[in-house]
């Protein structure tokens, strides 16, 4: 999976929309997983930024049997 370049920005912005996904949902005292907020972050701002092709689905396929 690539990331328009890997910048630092891009990377916080993901974390980001991670930290209000998680406050929002504790808030609401809902069941959630840092991790599975990280991905998803990671493969939304993916899909986002180049569409289907940005994201390496057989590797998201990897990180979801662990």
């Amino acid at each position: 999976m690539y990331i328009l370049g890997k910048t630092d920005s891009n990377r916080m912005l993901m974390l980001v929309g991670s930290c209000v996904w998680l406050f929002i949902a504790t808030v609401f005292k809902m069941p959630v997983s840092g991790t599975h907020s990280i991905v998803g972050a990671t493969v939304g701002f993916a899909l986002v930024a180049h569409g289907a092709g940005g994201v390496d689905w057989k590797q998201l396929g990897l990180i979801s049997k662990l």
